[in-house]
């Protein structure tokens, strides 16, 4: 699977299986929760807090992916149908605003 067939199947999963569709105001705030639960398996991983130190990497992970679903259904809901497109344009724009000669083929 290539990250746009994931981005075209995360999408029709929404409409499918969690209708109504999320708004984008909610999609964004969902964003926000799954990255403070990476926060806080990261802060468990570390040791940085000790009542989540039952946390993993796999926790970690999870709310990474998550985080990116979410992400996905985000760029979809404005219209985005070429998610690896937007994703190496962008890169190669801060590649070149940064001064790298990483750039990635799209």
């Amino acid at each position: 699977m290539n990250l746009n067939e994931f981005h075209k199947a995360n999408i029709a999963r929404q409409h499918e299986a969690f209708a109504p569709a999320h708004s984008l105001t909610a999609l964004v705030v969902c964003v926000q929760e799954e990255v403070g639960e990476l926060a806080g398996a990261v802060l468990g991983v570390t040791g940085e807090k000790k009542r989540k130190a039952h946390l993993t990497q796999a926790d970690v992970l999870d709310a990474v992916a998550d985080a990116m679903t979410y992400l996905s259904l985000v760029a979809g809901s404005v219209g985005c149908e070429d998610l690896e497109g937007l994703l190496a344009e962008t890169f190669n724009m801060v590649s070149e605003r940064a001064g790298s000669k990483i750039t990635v083929q799209r």
